[in-house]
């Protein structure tokens, strides 16, 4: 068995990109972000993940779809981003839902815009990029991986057990609580490659 290689068991859950302001920043629409980063480019910090991460991705894609630049300040993961954002150290981010679900409901974060092809089912009020006239779509992806070379016969087992468990009512729960959008099934014919809005 090869090491260091793996392959895919199950695809779980789509995960898109998303641009999060802080409530008290005075923007109450993409519109308006939009407008106030034409007029200036450093209006707004935006704080994401290091080069290579998902919201770094989502960071380069989404001023681009907007046609605005982005001043970018990394942090180490998602947990640092949305402290930083929520103490007022940058104004917005690109993290996916999951991290600030909560923060949103609670109003303390405001969510602009979903990079996504239909809205996010846990927000259903936060209407996507497309709709706003952004052809914006980006994400990332949850994914269970096990190691390359494994016999067929035990990826199929442990490939049919994790899928009976994603798809069983307590995980879809749980999922939903976390700001998960499950769309659980065989690895391969999930995977699909996010796309930059032409240009």
């Amino acid at each position: 068995m090869a090491t260091g290689e793996v392959e895919p068991l199950a695809y779980i859950s789509d995960e898109p990109g998303a641009l999060e302001i802080a409530a008290d920043a005075g923007i109450d629409t993409l519109g308006e972000y939009v407008a106030a980063m034409k007029d200036d480019p450093m209006a707004f910090l935006n704080g994401n993940d290091p080069q290579g991460g998902n919201s770094f991705v989502f960071a380069n894609v989404i001023p681009k779809g907007l046609g605005i630049d982005m001043m970018k300040l990394p942090y180490p993961g998602h947990g640092p981003t949305v402290t930083a954002l929520l103490t007022g150290e940058v104004q917005t981010a690109t993290l996916p839902v999951p991290p600030v679900l909560e923060h949103a409901r609670a109003g303390t974060v405001k969510i602009l815009g979903i990079a996504a092809e239909q809205r996010h089912p846990q927000l259903p009020d936060v209407p996507t990029f497309r709709e706003q006239g952004h052809d914006v779509v980006v994400g990332d992806f949850v994914m269970i991986v096990g190691p390359k070379g494994m016999p067929d016969e035990v990826k199929a087992k442990l490939s049919e057990g994790i899928l009976a468990a994603a798809r069983s009512e307590g995980f879809a729960a749980a999922a939903a609580g976390n700001g998960m959008v499950l769309r659980p099934g065989g690895a391969p014919g999930r995977l699909r490659v996010p796309r930059a809005p032409p240009g």
